[in-house]
């Protein structure tokens, strides 16, 4: 998870106090979500960047703040960190143009578990259960409007097949199938497509 916030700020010696409170508050907020992750606070990764231009510049460049507290060292860091990037992105570095923070930012890691997928048994290449309703469909493949059955993603089984036209809806996508098309399930909840 990403917290940022903004602030326009010289990078100068007076930028520590605001720095130091921004990233207080961002860890804050970090933390109360590893909390409501449940991420055990030895798997927890902070990492904490600034968005610095020129004085003056519409665009901005992301440098990463080294660890530990705030301090001088960590202006002058941030500062040769710019000057590389800028150098990096735009051909140069202007020495003695002042620089601003803009934005502080504080990425939230949570180290968990690799998922175990196990292959589930094949329950043959009936779909009907999943079916949910049907739809008319306008398909310059079929020639005009079609009656599409719709399927529901989450009620598809291993081994299932389904023949185009269809349609397969899910919380996040919408996967249509054109005539010609069939899709198979295979033991790992992939929907597999192939065009004849």
């Amino acid at each position: 998870a990403d917290f940022a916030t903004t602030r326009l700020t010289r990078l100068a010696p007076e930028a520590l106090a605001p720095m130091r409170a921004a990233f207080a508050r961002l860890s804050a907020r970090a933390e109360e979500w590893f909390a409501e992750e449940g991420i055990a606070a030895a798997d927890r990764r902070l990492a904490r960047r600034a968005d610095l231009r020129y004085v003056g510049q519409n665009y901005e460049l992301p440098v990463a703040l080294p660890d530990g507290g705030l301090d001088d060292s960590t202006l002058a860091a941030l500062a040769e960190g710019f000057m590389e990037e800028h150098r990096r992105m735009y051909g140069f570095a202007a020495d003695d143009e002042p620089i601003e923070l803009v934005t502080f930012r504080v990425e939230a890691t949570g180290l968990v578990q690799k998922a175990e997928f196990a292959p589930q048994p094949d329950r043959g290449p009936d779909p009907s259960e999943a079916i949910i309703g049907a739809r008319e469909v306008w398909l310059p493949e079929a020639g005009g409007l079609v009656r599409c059955p719709v399927y529901d993603r989450e009620r598809l089984a291993a081994g299932n097949r389904i023949a185009g036209p269809a349609i397969v809806e899910q919380m996040d996508a919408t996967t249509l199938l054109l005539p010609d098309m069939v899709a198979q399930v295979d033991p790992w909840a992939n929907l597999m497509l192939e065009a004849a």
